[in-house]
Parts: C-alpha cells; sequence; structure tokens
C-alpha cells in the first residue's frame, strides 16, 4: 500500500515536470520572477550583513575633539589624554600636540609662510576621543562631562552627523524588511496564478476525473506538484 502511494507521488511528479517543460517558455519567465523576488531581499540582507562587518572602518564617524587651554602645557596635556583614556565609556583617545598640529596645517592649508611670521603657536593640544559606545545621548553625556574638566576649553561634537547616520541605517533595514514581504507576497500571487490558469486549461479533464469517481486529493495533487516544482527551481535560480 505504501509502495503504490509512493508510486502515485512519483507519477505525479513525473507528470508536473513534464507539464512544465511542455510549457517551458512560460513557465521559465514565471521561474525568473520566483527567482528575482527571491534573490533581490537576500542580496539585499547579505549587503547589510557584510556593511554591518565593515562598520569598524567607520569608527571615526562617533569621534570627536576635545580641545584644551593655550596655557595647558605638553606633560599636563598627556596626562590629561591618559585620564581620559582610562575612563570606562571611552573606547581610545589620540593626543595630537600643538607642534603636530601646527605642522599639519601647514602642510594642508597652504600658508604655510604666513604661519611663520606668527610669534606663537595658536593651535591648543587636541585629544580625539573615541567613544565606547555609538548612543547619541551617551556621548553627549561624555562630550558635556568632558567640557567641564579643568583645562579643556571646548569640545567639538558632531552628534547631529552620528543621529543622521544611524537613522539612514535603520532606514534602510526598515525598506528592506518591507520590500521582503511585498515580495514574498509576490511570489505567492505568482504560483497561485500559475496555477489557477493550469486549473482553467484542465476544467474539462477535472469533470471527467469527478465522473469516474476521482478524489479531491488526487485531483488536487498535480497542480500542488506544479507550484512545488515551479517554485523549487525558482529557489535554486536564486541561489
Amino acid at each position: 500500500m505504501i509502495v503504490r502511494y509512493l508510486q502515485l507521488h512519483l507519477q505525479t511528479l513525473g507528470s508536473a515536470l513534464g507539464r512544465i517543460g511542455n510549457t517551458w517558455v512560460g513557465a521559465m519567465l514565471n521561474v525568473l520572477v520566483v527567482a528575482i523576488a527571491l534573490a533581490l531581499p537576500a542580496a539585499l540582507q547579505v549587503l547589510i550583513a557584510n556593511a554591518g562587518q565593515l562598520s569598524a572602518s567607520f569608527d571615526s564617524a562617533t569621534e570627536f575633539s576635545v580641545y584644551l587651554d593655550l596655557e595647558v602645557d605638553d606633560d599636563d596635556a598627556r596626562t590629561l589624554n591618559a585620564r581620559i583614556e582610562d575612563r570606562d565609556d571611552v573606547a581610545g583617545t589620540r593626543f595630537i600636540s600643538r607642534v603636530e598640529a601646527l605642522a599639519e596645517f601647514k602642510s594642508r592649508s597652504g600658508f604655510g609662510d604666513a604661519l611663520d611670521a606668527l610669534n606663537e603657536n595658536p593651535l591648543p593640544h587636541t585629544i580625539v576621543v573615541r567613544p565606547a559606545s555609538d548612543d547619541v545621548a551617551a556621548i553627549e553625556r561624555l562630550g558635556a562631562e568632558l567640557g567641564a574638566v579643568d583645562g579643556v576649553a571646548s569640545v567639538q561634537l558632531d552628534s547631529e552627523w552620528i543621529a543622521r547616520l544611524n537613522g539612514m541605517l535603520a532606514l534602510i533595514g526598515r525598506i528592506v524588511d518591507i520590500v521582503t514581504v511585498l515580495l514574498a507576497a509576490a511570489v505567492v500571487l505568482v504560483i497561485g496564478n500559475t496555477i489557477r490558469l493550469e486549473i482553467n486549461n484542465r476544467s474539462t479533464e477535472i469533470e471527467v476525473l469527478k465522473l469516474v469517481g476521482a478524489t479531491d486529493g488526487f485531483i488536487r495533487r498535480p497542480f500542488l506538484y506544479t507550484g512545488f516544482c515551479l517554485g523549487l527551481i525558482g529557489a535554486l535560480t536564486a541561489a
């Protein structure tokens, strides 16, 4: 009994594949639609995952600069840098001395001769701080605390850029989720419409089968296998 049951299913599967082969042009169009609908959201998800793995290269987006008073000497500035770096809410710091800042400004600004005419270096020591958290509120709180430290003249915190970046990433994630749901619905509609057309084309055959006593399961089985084959071939094509 079980062997006969399996034989019937294999026969129905072969019949479904044969019908797909006989109408291969329309079947391939359906397969391409299914493949694109499956591959597009999967590719977008892979792209977002890869962007997440490369997020370390965008750490500079959360960095901010702490400018020290001009009266702070080199030793005190380095000591303050070490204190800031030891904080639990700081992932790391980079100290830029007044001499290094002036040399870099001369090389990039093109005003080297004019700067050489100055009696003293107008640039302060700078500490570039990389917060341990990407949360905007935590970064703003850290910036406010460092701004109140003795010897700190000002803190340049670009929290609006961080908020904009996080907002864009969240928006892209929502768009991908919506596209995934819509394309999944499109796959169901495409395969459902194909089965509906197949049923209409075989309406006479179905009536004859009903007259000779065929069960609903027997009549339904070829159409289920047709949809299964189209979906499977589309999934393999998408992969």
